[in-house]
């Protein structure tokens, strides 16, 4: 992640959707990245195709769900734009895909999307589709492989989730 610039992640028991416990994140810098870790182990989208989970957001949250997966970043939109950036032979970082009705109103709300079906769509020729990394984070791409800090996201906008 990228250290500073990136969300502070902490267990919340005052605004869980269900069960006991959600997990909050902050931006902590203005125009920071938000940038926090969903899963560091990898695993294979072919076994575990679903991803879903609850969430509360503010409507002027702009984070988008990127996996690293078989050596290219893939962005699965949330509530910000598509990244777009010049193709130069094989892309290593492209949208694949977007989460369906998401609402951002503050109030919980429910995500499921099959990452699998993205990835072989988006890819078909791999043979297998290894997550290694997934994380929410606001990222811009100026240029080909130039990763800046969204800059749309104030100091202490917060975004939750229970998984």
């Amino acid at each position: 992640m990228s250290n500073s610039f990136g969300a502070t992640v902490t267990r919340s028991d005052d605004a869980a959707s269900s069960g006991n416990y959600s997990i909050k994140m902050v931006n902590t810098e203005d125009g920071g990245d938000f940038a926090n870790y969903v899963r560091t182990d990898s695993f294979d989208a072919r076994q575990y195709p679903m991803i879903s989970f609850d969430y509360k957001i503010p409507e002027n949250v702009k984070i988008n769900l990127i996996a690293y997966v078989n050596g290219m970043w893939k962005e699965i939109v949330f509530t910000d734009d598509p990244k777009t950036v010049e193709t130069f032979g094989d892309d290593l970082y492209r949208t694949i895909g977007c989460i369906d009705r998401v609402v951002a109103d503050n109030t919980w709300q429910y995500a499921k999307f099959n990452l699998y079906n993205m990835l072989r769509n988006d890819d078909p020729d791999q043979e297998e589709y290894i997550v290694e990394e997934l994380f929410f984070a606001d990222y811009n791409l100026p240029s080909w492989m130039e990763f800046i800090m969204g800059e749309e996201n104030a100091v202490s906008y917060s975004n939750s989730v229970v998984d």
